[in-house]
């Protein structure tokens, strides 16, 4: 792909993802006093904001226009409380106006390091170790930070909900309306999820509120040889009973090549992570004591892969994704989890 053709220098636009030209990055960094921009290379990864790499050192992520902008700010002020605790990166400029360029956007300044999913498929086992020993450490540091209520955030504040099962109720009944609007919806299959989770909603009893990112798979790690060097992306954080967590790395360790999104040459398997569950259970074990966890869980995903259901259902994914979803909805309902 050629980043800037004439005679518009643009960056293509993918999935909604904002269509950048060289001149609107140039105003971002003109407005702050950030000198010339001289060099921008695409980061992939990300499924919904755009990530570049300009001038080698800072990281300008751009949102859908259609996408709040508060997003960004509760990852600013999350990035602001974790200073110390956590390798998060620091921010150098956020802009949710929409007056110098059509879109929001954060800049942030580089962390050292690769992503830890593409330096783990060439890590020997010692190194893996050390790394995973970080890892939990850093799932410590967010869970140490401790929350009134769970809820979801808006621009940085906590959008308090009466209980866990009513913030996850919430959600189901919102995504499953959405999805019953689709003259094809599979609405055996609706059925059959909405009677799981009716019939398992007590165990969804509250535990303390933490910061849970829910977006932790080993891609949204920066790692450097021995040492984990960053941790990023907390636009989805909420404050959620720790074993939340879990489930998007459960989704990462069964399907790690879902989030090899971008990752030039990278082809995981789940074989590559044999063990990472057990040993994170062994050296992190307190999210994965919470009773009827694997019945949480269950939860956790039908309620996370009714978003995905809808993408097939308006076609942005084609046949196989469907049936790759449809697999994952059926391993949540018979309740099975990594080993």
């Amino acid at each position: 792909m050629r980043l800037f053709p004439s005679p518009e220098p643009r960056l293509a636009d993918r999935d909604g993802v904002p269509d950048l030209t060289l001149a609107q990055i140039a105003r971002v960094f003109e407005q702050h006093g950030l000198g010339p921009v001289r060099h921008v290379t695409p980061i992939g990864g990300g499924q919904i904001n755009r990530t570049l790499l300009v001038n080698g050192d800072r990281v300008l992520r751009v949102r859908p226009p259609e996408k709040s902008g508060g997003a960004f700010r509760t990852e600013a002020c999350l990035y602001e409380r974790l200073r110390g605790r956590a390798p998060v990166p620091e921010v150098i400029a956020l802009d949710t106006s929409r007056e110098v360029v059509p879109f929001d956007w954060i800049l942030l300044r580089r962390l050292p390091g690769e992503s830890l999913l593409r330096l783990w498929l060439a890590a020997a086992e010692r190194q893996r170790g050390w790394l995973l020993a970080q890892v939990a450490e850093t799932l410590r540091a967010l869970h140490a930070e401790r929350f009134p209520a769970c809820g979801g955030f808006q621009a940085g504040e906590l959008l308090s909900a009466p209980s866990w099962e009513a913030y996850l109720a919430e959600r189901f009944d919102r995504r499953l309306g959405r999805l019953h609007a689709f003259p094809h919806a599979d609405r055996d299959l609706l059925a059959a999820i909405d009677a799981f989770r009716h019939r398992h909603r007590g165990a969804l009893y509250d535990r303390p509120p933490v910061l849970v990112h829910r977006d932790l798979h080993f891609g949204n790690f920066l790692a450097e040889g021995p040492r984990l060097t960053g941790v990023l992306d907390f636009e989805a954080a909420v404050a959620a009973p720790p074993d939340y967590e879990l489930d998007q790395l459960a989704r990462f360790l069964r399907y790690p090549s879902l989030f090899a999104e971008g990752e030039v040459g990278l082809r995981p398997g789940s074989s590559h992570f044999a063990g990472v569950w057990d040993t994170l259970r062994r050296i992190y074990p307190e999210p994965f004591r919470t009773p009827d966890l694997s019945t949480r869980l269950a939860l956790y995903s039908l309620e996370y892969d009714l978003a995905a259901l809808h993408d097939c259902y308006t076609g942005r994914w084609d046949a196989a994704a469907h049936r790759h979803v449809l697999d994952r909805i059926r391993h949540a309902l018979e309740q099975r989890l990594p080993g």
